[in-house]
């Protein structure tokens, strides 16, 4: 790396997906399909590249969801060339693709991957890609809580959803590669770290190493002798692709890291001094599961944690490829700050850290909701045009980042104030009033 530290990213909040019986558009829904633009404005923030989709069965026109744009695909990647900001083209983003594309369907990754090169072949000049956005993730809501369709809770389906999307990446990545020699591929999860009381440390192991599976798959790692080996090869035609992925991989060329306020957990066996309503578990186990940073006596593991175990455990280059918070100047400020020293920390002492992402620049809907309530919660960007001094603060700030060093101290934000904290189980309670 340069002494100048990472790049600068921006990525715009992208979803296309299926919740019930309706499809949540992001694009369409923060008005940023119909503004090209929004573009224009990219520069105020000193970005080098951005994420930026041309999604999979996405008319932006609305005509046919079958389709793809291409006329507005072309128009907005080559405004973002003539600006000097290069594309990093996402291809799909939490959702399956087109009307009928199922991942179930054993053709489906080479769908995809046949999608990518068709996207590659059209703009030859992209340097840099990320065909599925975290597939983990995905897999989870969809397959194993049931909140995105295809609204499956259990195992198998997870399973299912999770491989169908690394052999797509795996498609996509050698077909991209071969109209575009060279070509960077990024693949991002989100990843928060799960801890918990010793009561429970079995569900926390597992947790705590699935947040690692989609890269374990793609770089090869998921072998007999994997904690996930023979969770996922004992569950019906899933051996195979396991086989498959651990026999022929293609590892990402860079791992994104997505890290949240909310990303990192806390499995609590002390169920009766939390909420009837967050009671659960699981591996035959009753438990708690909630936002660390909402608990008395736990703080989050944090950008550097994050950075640090993922450079540990792949030796891959790294960026944080979704830095984002809602709230008031201040606490923006103060997030995003984390994040660049965090990665300036990192970067000295050794760790390969390629950039840091200001994400959702444009807005995004019902993030609190997980989007299976339409038209409730609207976050501003910092380059929306309510983004307001929120925004204004948080663009200087990232215009500014590189004059932040690891030694700068600002003020921290609320996650590391002493009343962050919602839920004590020391005390069996509920804080009443926790900001």
């Amino acid at each position: 790396m340069t002494p100048a530290g990472p790049a600068v990213w921006a990525g715009v909040e992208s979803a296309h997906l299926r919740v019930g019986d309706r499809i949540r558009d992001q694009l369409a829904e923060t008005g940023h399909d119909r503004r090209i633009s929004d573009l224009d404005r990219l520069p105020e923030l000193g970005v080098r590249a951005v994420r930026y989709p041309v999604l999979w069965g996405r008319d932006a026109g609305g005509l046919r969801r079958d389709a793809t744009d291409w006329t507005w695909a072309a128009a907005r990647l080559e405004r973002l060339g003539a600006l000097g900001i290069d594309p990093m083209v996402e291809l799909l983003h939490h959702g399956f693709g087109p009307p009928g594309a199922d991942p179930r369907d054993p053709r489906w990754p080479e769908r995809f991957g046949a999608y990518a090169g068709q996207v590659a072949r059209r703009f030859p000049w992209v340097h840099t890609w990320l065909p599925i956005n975290e597939p983990l993730t995905t897999a989870r809501f969809a397959g194993l809580y049931g909140w995105w369709w295809p609204h499956r809770m259990d195992m198998p389906a997870f399973a299912r959803l999770l491989l169908a999307q690394c052999l797509a990446v795996r498609a996509a990545t050698r077909a991209i590669r071969a109209e575009i020699p060279g070509a960077v591929i990024v693949v991002n999860e989100d990843a928060g770290a799960v801890r918990g009381t010793p009561e429970v440390a079995g569900a926390v192991r597992h947790d705590d190493t699935r947040r690692w599976l989609a890269f374990d798959l793609l770089t090869g790692r998921v072998v007999p002798g994997h904690p996930f080996w023979g969770i996922l090869a004992a569950l019906p035609g899933i051996e195979p692709s396991l086989v498959s992925l651990a026999a022929d991989p293609a590892s990402p060329d860079v791992l994104g890291l997505d890290y949240y306020i909310t990303s990192d957990r806390w499995l609590d066996h002390r169920t009766y001094a939390f909420p009837a309503e967050l009671r659960g578990g699981g591996h035959g186990l009753e438990y708690v599961d909630v936002e660390a940073v909402r608990v008395v006596g736990v703080a989050i593991s944090g950008f550097e944690h994050a950075l640090r175990t993922a450079w540990d455990r792949y030796h891959l280059p790294l960026a944080l490829t979704e830095v984002q918070l809602a709230g008031g100047a201040v606490d923006q400020v103060a997030w995003w700050q984390e994040a660049w020293r965090s990665a300036l920390e990192a970067q000295a002492t050794g760790v390969d850290v390629r950039a840091v992402t200001a994400w959702g620049v444009f807005g995004s809907w019902d993030w609190d909701s997980v989007l299976r309530v339409t038209g409730r919660t609207w976050a501003p960007g910092c380059l929306s045009s309510d983004g307001g001094p929120a925004g204004e603060a948080l663009v200087d700030a990232i215009h500014g980042c590189r004059h932040v060093t690891a030694a700068n101290r600002d003020a921290s934000g609320w996650w590391r104030r002493i009343d962050r904290a919602m839920h004590d189980p020391t005390l069996g309670r509920l804080i009443v009033g926790a900001g």
